[in-house]
């Protein structure tokens, strides 16, 4: 039966969306069976600062939503699915077993999910808070596995009854050979693009502190860099987590990274 995936940076809300959707299905009489990370995770620091410990994680949680799927279950999987590929393959999971799901992403902004961590009783730290704000890959209704695609935000009711028609009286995806893995070459272009991206970044603090005049030029661009004033380096790592964001949505080729990043420093930053 269902799946659904509820996604979010760290301190969103998940946990809460999870509780609301527990008790909307349990008064329709469905059979929930709620996996949390919080069951998995003793200290999220240590797990989420360990890439093997995180690995596990993971793999402890997709294999209890492989054992609580069936023909009289709804699963609820309430964790950050921050990776494109694990939330690719969870859906795959589910069109092995014909069935439905959808992801409810929880969106709240970063200085509000700041400030709510700074209030839970085991706070992430700001580091480990900021690398998986930086890492978080947001769903896209566009991509199959992230479709249909719901949004829970703070001061809006969550549409419970759009989720359960998508659940229950959408269609299901049927097995095929799509279902098996293929190499996330995505992947790649992200790496291309948080290189190139931080060798703009360090090539702007460097002419910053060596050349005069308010036009800078970037190795790899022919657009200079023209914001009349200095920035620092909070702002252009800001800027570049947020280029970085907009580029898992709208690809560019590869050879004008450098040239789109000094457009869009040039268009915010200004």
């Amino acid at each position: 039966m269902p799946l659904i995936m509820i996604s979010g940076m760290p301190c969103t809300g998940k946990t809460t969306c999870a509780q609301i959707l527990k008790e909307h299905f349990v008064k329709k009489d469905k059979n929930v069976i709620l996996i949390s990370e919080h069951d998995y995770v003793t200290d999220k620091n240590e797990v989420y600062n360990d890439s093997n410990k995180e690995k596990t994680v993971r793999s402890s949680i997709k294999a209890a939503v492989l054992r609580s799927i069936s023909t009289n279950n709804l699963v609820l999987l309430d964790a950050p699915n921050y990776i494109k590929g694990y939330r690719y393959e969870l859906f795959c999971v589910c069109k092995q077993h014909s069935t439905t799901h959808c992801v409810v992403q929880c969106v709240v902004p970063v200085e509000t999910a700041q400030q709510w961590n700074q209030n839970t009783q085991q706070p992430y730290d700001i580091d480990t808070f900021n690398a998986l704000v930086y890492r978080y890959e947001s769903p896209d209704s566009r991509n199959r596995w992230d479709q249909p695609l719901f949004s829970a935000m703070p001061d809006t009711s969550l549409d419970l009854e759009g989720i359960e028609t998508a659940l229950y009286s959408g269609k299901k995806v049927k097995p095929h050979q799509a279902t098996q893995l293929q190499p996330l070459t995505h992947n790649n272009f992200l790496h291309n693009v948080d290189k190139k991206t931080q060798e703009v970044v360090a090539a702007i603090l460097t002419a910053q502190k060596t050349e005069a005049g308010d036009e800078i030029k970037i190795p790899g661009s022919q657009r200079l860099l023209c914001l009349g004033r200095k920035v620092t380096l909070p702002e252009l790592s800001r800027a570049r987590r947020q280029f970085i964001s907009y580029t898992k949505s709208h690809p560019v080729h590869e050879e004008e990274i450098a040239a789109c990043f000094v457009t869009y420093l040039n268009t915010t930053l200004a």
